[in-house]
């Protein structure tokens, strides 16, 4: 594999490859996404009484 030149984002998904692989092959930042967002909603919805 050849790397991009560039610094890359990756989207952190379950069972991705440890962030020392990840390193290696140019990543240098992992971002969440939305998940930290849904995670919120979820426990907000889960702690409100039902309607």
């Amino acid at each position: 594999m050849v790397a991009p030149g560039r610094p890359v984002n990756l989207l952190a998904r379950p069972g991705q490859p440890p962030r020392s692989e990840l390193e290696s092959l140019a990543v240098r930042r992992i971002s969440t996404g939305g998940a930290l967002t849904w995670a919120a909603y979820d426990a907000a919805l889960a702690a409100a009484p039902p309607p």
